[in-house]
């Protein structure tokens, strides 16, 4: 709590740790370009108890990602959604995005195609209804097609792994779209999505790295431009409890 390093708590990884998620006991899910946890192999993914060690239950050989993890999400089943630079899981084709079950191997229940054409830096569980029925997965990155689909850096896709129509920030085939790569989302309580990136414009408005986007994926033009918005890439975000956004 002092802001020490805690000599209790000292996992080992041979290669960077990109993104983490903390399970409600106090597990952590590791993703990123190692290949060994702790002198144990582990493909990018790798899961540790609370105070560090490896949980060998876990992401066991020969399972993982063939390529780095950039980013994961826990959602509230427990299940991990997993994106980055990867295009197989298990052994399983799975285009740079994939859900993986409670004790780390593929979900084959969440089917999302083709997925992506290139690579995710944000994954975020979302619901579109009050009693949190309707599970939707929010990705941005670098990517332009969803499962074939245009998606110009970000995309909405169904609890099974499809894509979802009804969310579309760029639904006009002539227009700009996300004017660059979206590296952080936040989701508020009334289910309007807030990005972060390389973007200056969405759909020629301007937007200096970071906008706010209706239920639907379009601009919201209430949350305008605060001043000359950020002088650089926006790399996270997230929201307090007062609904005041936090933004690095």
């Amino acid at each position: 709590p002092a802001g020490g390093s805690d000599p209790t708590f000292h996992p080992a990884f041979n290669g960077v740790v990109n993104a983490v998620g903390l399970q409600p006991n106090g597990a952590i899910v590791a993703g990123g370009a190692f290949t060994v946890a702790n002198s144990v192999t582990r493909h990018r993914l790798a899961r540790l108890n609370a105070d560090g060690t490896l949980d060998f239950t876990f992401a066991y050989l020969p399972g993982g990602a063939n390529d780095a993890v950039r980013a994961l999400a826990l959602q509230s089943d427990g299940r991990i959604l997993i994106g980055g630079d990867f295009t197989t899981y298990d052994g399983v084709n799975r285009s740079h995005f994939a859900r993986v079950n409670l004790d780390g191997t593929l979900d084959w229940q969440f089917d999302p195609g083709s997925a992506l054409d290139h690579t995710p830096y944000a994954v975020v569980e979302t619901f579109t209804d009050t009693n949190q029925t309707v599970r939707k997965i929010l990705v941005g990155g670098s990517f332009t097609l969803a499962n074939g689909a245009p998606r110009r850096y970000l995309a909405q896709f169904n609890d099974n792994g499809s894509v979802d129509p009804g969310f579309n920030p760029s639904p006009d085939p002539g227009a700009n779209g996300i004017g660059g790569f979206v590296w952080a989302i936040a989701v508020q309580t009334d289910h309007k999505v807030v990005i972060g990136g390389d973007f200056v414009s969405i759909n020629g408005v301007v937007r200096n790295h970071i906008a706010r986007l209706n239920a639907d994926g379009s601009l919201d033009t209430s949350f305008n431009n605060p001043g000359t918005g950020a002088s650089d890439s926006v790399r996270a975000l997230t929201i307090q409890l007062d609904g005041r956004i936090l933004v690095g």
